[in-house]
């Protein structure tokens, strides 16, 4: 949905060179050209309030894809909050905070947008808001407040039969009763993981989340066992 929208923009501001190959390479995945360009179109069309915030947009979201976090969480933040999907720059914000192991200002940015009403969710997976904040609880160990934002995740993502996503929910769930000693409601989880894994064939590509590596080498040692 998002790109449609920008390409709507680059269609419209045709005339602006630099804003349309600025938006062209964005949609391409060509960051440094989107960078480039970007940089351009706002030392020449700063006063344009629309076309600043995409321009600072499409160099947060470049900069994020090369893993300058710093970079890109100052051109986010130099997008005006009157910008029509402020929701998705929040949630970009909150996405580098947990990167930066930050877990408390993510959850600031992540908290509001698990109460989106359903049209802005057509612009990005809500799973996703609510895997993070459970992420991000989990690391803090507040397992209580995890619980929940990870059991919707798994709701949903089974919605979406996204498989290799569901992994990842599955593995979080696990991990957080995992951390807890809690391995009667950990292991389910993980055996549901480690199947689908199986019929992805993805255990040994590391395509995975982290969290739930743990998990998935001990339903591994006990399959092995049997």
């Amino acid at each position: 949905m998002f790109k449609s929208e920008v390409q709507k923009k680059a269609n419209h501001y045709k005339s602006n060179t630099n804003f349309y190959k600025s938006a062209i390479f964005f949609l391409a995945k060509e960051w440094d050209s989107t960078l480039v360009y970007a940089m351009k179109c706002l030392n020449v069309s700063s006063n344009d309030s629309v076309i600043s915030n995409y321009a600072h947009y499409f160099r947060g979201y470049s900069f994020k894809q090369k893993g300058l976090f710093g970079e890109s969480q100052k051109e986010f933040n130099l997008i005006s909050s009157n910008f029509e999907f402020d929701f998705i720059v929040k949630k970009r914000l909150g996405e580098i905070a947990l990167e930066k192991n930050e877990f408390k200002a993510a959850i600031a940015y992540l908290s509001p947008l698990s109460k989106l009403d359903e049209k802005q969710y057509a612009f990005f997976s809500q799973s996703s808001v609510f895997q993070n904040l459970g992420i991000c609880y989990l690391h803090l160990n507040e397992f209580a407040k995890a619980e929940p934002y990870l059991l919707e995740c798994i709701r949903l993502r089974q919605l979406q039969k996204d498989t290799l996503d569901l992994i990842g929910a599955y593995g979080n769930i696990a991990t957080l009763y995992y951390e807890q000693y809690k391995d009667n409601l950990a292991i389910p989880y993980f055996e549901k993981a480690y199947q689908l894994s199986k019929k992805l064939k993805i255990l040994n590509l590391n395509k995975t989340p982290p969290l739930i590596w743990p998990l998935l080498r001990k339903i591994v040692k006990t399959s092995k066992g049997h």
